[in-house]
C-alpha cells in the first residue's frame, strides 16, 4: 500500500543558526511535508543552541566540530563518515528530497551523488555571490567551472539567495529558468514586535543619550568585516556629523586592535557593546539608531541588512554585500561604495546622515523590505521545487 503520511525531506545543515531555524518551523507548519535536520558543523565564532523538536527533528553529528574549510585529509574522513550517516538516515526513514547547504566538503558530494543514483531530489541552497569570484585565478576559475558542470546534473533544483546569487550561477551556465530564489531571512515577527519601551531600556543600559543619532555596526570583529574601515570613515566626518556617534555591536579578535586606534577625541562616541547573544536584544539596539554600516571585503549575503531595514534603518554598505543588492535602493533608503574605500564609505555616510535625508531613508528602508518578501519567499520557492520535482502535487503549490 503506498505510504499515506507526508513526504520526509532530509536537511543537511552546517552551522546551524537561529534564521535556519527560523526556515525549518516555517517549514514544517506551511509545508505538507516531514523534516529530518542533520547537522555536520558548527559555528566557527558563535555558540548558536538549537533544540530538536517533534516538528524540527534535529540530529548533531559534529562531533564538536567547527565550520572551518579544512580540507586536510582527517577532517575529509570525518566529512566522509557524515555523509555515510546522512544517506543511512535518508535510506531508512525514505526520504524524497534532501536540501543541502553547499558541496564544499566530500560528505556534501557524496550524499549528493547517493540522491542522483537513487532518485532523491537534491536542492542546493548556498549563499554564493558573483563578486565573491572577482580577484581569483583563471586557473581556479576554469577548475570550477568544470567542477559545476559536472555538479549540474545531480542537482535537481538551485536555490539562489538573491540577485548576486542568481548573477553566480548565470556565470557558471546555469539557466535563469532553472533557478529559484530562496532567500535567507531573519524572524520578522520577532523584529517587528519591539516595543517602545523595551527601546527604551535597553539604550538605558547602555547609557545611549536619546537626544543622540547614531551609526551600527553588527557582526563579528574581524579582517573580513573591516570595522577598521567604519572607524576611519567615521573619522573622516565626525566634525561634520557632531551629533553622531557610532555603536559597534559584537565582538572578535581585532577588537582590541581597533578599539585603540579610534582617535583620542572620538573615543566617547565610538561606544563598544560586545556580542550579543539574544537576537531580541540586538533588535532593540537596532531602534536606538539610525543607519547600518556594513563595510565588509566579502559578505555573500548579511542577514544583519534585513533586519537593520525591518527595524527602519537607513544603510550603508560595500558594494560586495550580496543583501545590499536586493535591499539598499540608492537614493530610497541608503547607499554603497567601492569595498576597500574609506574616502568612498565616508562620502556615503555623510550622504545619508545629512538631516534633509537621514528620516526619508529610515522610513523608507522598511517599505522595501516588504516589497522584497511579498515578491521572494523562502517558503513558496522551497514548496515549488517540491512540485517541480513530483514530491508534491502542484495543487499544493
Amino acid at each position: 500500500m503506498p505510504s499515506t503520511e507526508p513526504p520526509l525531506v532530509a536537511v543537511y545543515a552546517t552551522a546551524l543558526s537561529p534564521y535556519e531555524m527560523h526556515l525549518y518551523r516555517r517549514l514544517a507548519a506551511e509545508l505538507p511535508i516531514r523534516l529530518r535536520v542533520y547537522v555536520s558543523r558548527l559555528d566557527a565564532g558563535r555558540s548558536w543552541q538549537f533544540q530538536s523538536t517533534e516538528a524540527v527533528p534535529i540530529e548533531d553529528l559534529s562531533g564538536g566540530d567547527r565550520d572551518t574549510m579544512d580540507m586536510r585529509p582527517p577532517s575529509q574522513r570525518r566529512e566522509w563518515g557524515r555523509g555515510a550517516k546522512v544517506i543511512e538516515g535518508m535510506r531508512s526513514r525514505g526520504a524524497k528530497a534532501m536540501l543541502i547547504s553547499g558541496y564544499a566538503d566530500i560528505g556534501r558530494l557524496r550524499a549528493i551523488a547517493w540522491c542522483a543514483r537513487h532518485g532523491v531530489a537534491v536542492f542546493n541552497r548556498n549563499d554564493s555571490n558573483l563578486t565573491s569570484e572577482v580577484g581569483k585565478s583563471p586557473l581556479k576559475l576554469f577548475l570550477k567551472r568544470q567542477f559545476l558542470r559536472w555538479l549540474r546534473p545531480k542537482v535537481d533544483v538551485t536555490f539562489a539567495i538573491g540577485p548576486l546569487g542568481v548573477e553566480y550561477w548565470r556565470h557558471y551556465g546555469y539557466p535563469v529558468e532553472d533557478l529559484i530564489t530562496v532567500p535567507y531571512e531573519p524572524d520578522y515577527s520577532l523584529v517587528e514586535s519591539i516595543t517602545p519601551k523595551e527601546v527604551t531600556e535597553a539604550a538605558q543600559r547602555l547609557g545611549l543619550d536619546p537626544a543622540r543619532r547614531r551609526i551600527v555596526f553588527s557582526g563579528r570583529v574581524t579582517a573580513q568585516k573591516r570595522v577598521d574601515l567604519l572607524v576611519d570613515a567615521f573619522a573622516r566626518i565626525a566634525a561634520q556629523r557632531p551629533e553622531w556617534d557610532v555603536l559597534i555591536l559584537g565582538d572578535g579578535d581585532l577588537r582590541a586592535e581597533i578599539e585603540a586606534s579610534v582617535p583620542v577625541e572620538l573615543r566617547s562616541r565610538v561606544r563598544w557593546a560586545g556580542f550579543l547573544g539574544d537576537q531580541r536584544d540586538v533588535s532593540r539596539l537596532y531602534r536606538a539608531c539610525d543607519v547600518l554600516a556594513l563595510p565588509s571585503d566579502r559578505e555573500p549575503w548579511a542577514l544583519v541588512v534585513n533586519e537593520a531595514a525591518a527595524s527602519g534603518l537607513a544603510l550603508v554598505t560595500s558594494d560586495v554585500v550580496g543583501a545590499a543588492a536586493a535591499l539598499v535602493l540608492e537614493g530610497r533608503n541608503g547607499a554603497t561604495f567601492p569595498k576597500g574605500d574609506a574616502a568612498g564609505f565616508a562620502d556615503a555616510l555623510l550622504r545619508v546622515t545629512a538631516p534633509e535625508t537621514i528620516d526619508r531613508y529610515k522610513a523608507e528602508s522598511p517599505r522595501i523590505v516588504t516589497d522584497w518578501r511579498e515578491k521572494f519567499d523562502a517558503v513558496k520557492g522551497i514548496r515549488e521545487a517540491l512540485v517541480r520535482t513530483g514530491v508534491l502535487p502542484r495543487d499544493s503549490a
